[in-house]
């Protein structure tokens, strides 16, 4: 019956995470991309509401979600040591937008990516991939979390010409696919305040910015 099934999957959770447990400790890429993956097929099935019915999926979810935390697997994937490669990114993308959608994305989160662009030794493939993750996961956001995000860049200070850039592509980014203005306003501010600082990126880069918000 339903108890059953609802036991016997909660038996192969736990099979999953026992073996995810050992994958964290095998510190090769491929590795680390299994693991990745394999951390988005437990999300996806704790998720999967036909298979468990809405009430048992939201348990597996917090189960799920509990140990990650638990056992720091996003402090362990976002760490820099590969995301320069696109095809890890692409995966801790799916993992970071299931936990916004469990509201489960925390400042510590943010801070980690954050802290990696801001690092002056971080390979600009690395920033530019993170730049773009939280382009990405930016339309996910709460309220708080966009808060948090244009702090983080209007404080920014003392920025090179490349980061700089990397911060208006990115901002171009969530222009572009900001149909509804729904950003217009906040990114309007940011680049008000980069124009007035004279941080970083020349005129011609913050006037494509401006024309791609104002349409």
């Amino acid at each position: 019956g339903e108890a059953g099934h609802a036991a016997a999957e909660r038996r192969v959770a736990q099979v999953n995470r026992t073996l995810l447990d050992g994958m964290l400790g095998i510190s090769t890429f491929n590795m680390q991309l299994v693991f990745v993956r394999e951390i988005n097929l437990m999300l996806e099935t704790a998720s999967n509401t036909r298979a468990l019915g809405a009430d048992a999926s939201a348990r597996a979810m917090r189960m799920a979600v509990k140990w990650l935390e638990k056992q720091g697997v996003l402090r362990h994937t976002l760490r820099p040591v590969y995301l320069h490669h696109k095809q890890y990114v692409d995966q801790v993308e799916k993992v970071l937008k299931y936990l916004l959608g469990e509201n489960a994305m925390s400042e510590e989160h943010l801070d980690l990516l954050w802290g990696i662009t801001q690092k002056p030794d971080t390979f600009e493939e690395t920033k530019n991939n993170v730049f773009d993750l939280l382009a990405a996961l930016a339309w996910n956001f709460s309220g708080e979390q966009l808060d948090s995000l244009f702090g983080r860049f209007e404080s920014a200070t003392g920025m090179s010409l490349a980061d700089s850039g990397k911060i208006l592509e990115m901002v171009q980014k969530l222009a572009r696919s900001d149909a509804a203005g729904v950003m217009a306003e906040r990114l309007l501010e940011l680049l008000w305040k980069m124009v007035h600082t004279g941080e970083g990126a020349g005129g011609e880069e913050i006037t494509t910015a401006f024309t791609q918000i104002l349409g």
